[in-house]
């Protein structure tokens, strides 16, 4: 009789264990599968919330997707034209959203803490020519940002006001 009651003690207190195991198994996963497909961003990711953003007018959506960079020296090229920021002086207006839908959006090239993503538009009005355009994105911290700053150091040396 002592057997049998250790031995059924011993299958209970297993049933539990495995309960126990497959559970926090589970949580795991959740918490992988919510990191994978929620909280962890790409290139693309970020060209296409760039993108919405920059449809909406919205500076500040835009510019939180941007690398430090470009933000600085767009600062100092507006400073240099006597400018002030807004829908058509800032980042926002750097996509040909006015008159092309973005029809796809892909990674060509992912070296290190850099990629770049080509976004293919589509005329809004038929019989117009298509575009496309190549975005570096550049990781800070941990997080990937468009990088402008290119064209940006471009435009400064064409204003003669090189840094």
């Amino acid at each position: 009789m002592v057997g049998r009651r250790s031995d059924a003690k011993g299958r209970r207190r297993f049933r539990t264990h495995s309960v126990v195991l497959a559970t926090a198994l589970l949580f795991i996963a959740a918490v992988v599968a919510v990191w994978w497909f929620c909280l962890r961003s790409t290139p693309q990711d970020i060209v296409r919330r760039y993108l919405e953003a920059s449809k909406a007018e919205d500076i500040s959506k835009a510019e939180a997707l941007v690398s430090s960079e470009t933000l600085r020296l767009e600062d100092r090229l507006l400073q240099h034209l006597g400018a002030q920021k807004g829908p058509v002086s800032s980042v926002v207006s750097l996509v040909p959203l006015g008159y092309m839908n973005v029809d796809t959006i892909r990674l060509i090239d992912m070296t290190g803490d850099t990629a770049t993503v080509r976004v293919t538009y589509v005329p809004k009005v038929p019989g117009q020519p298509g575009s496309t355009q190549d975005l570096k994105c550049v990781k800070q911290g941990r997080r990937w940002k468009i990088d402008f700053s290119e064209l940006f150091r471009l435009a400064l040396q064409m204003y003669n006001a090189e840094e």
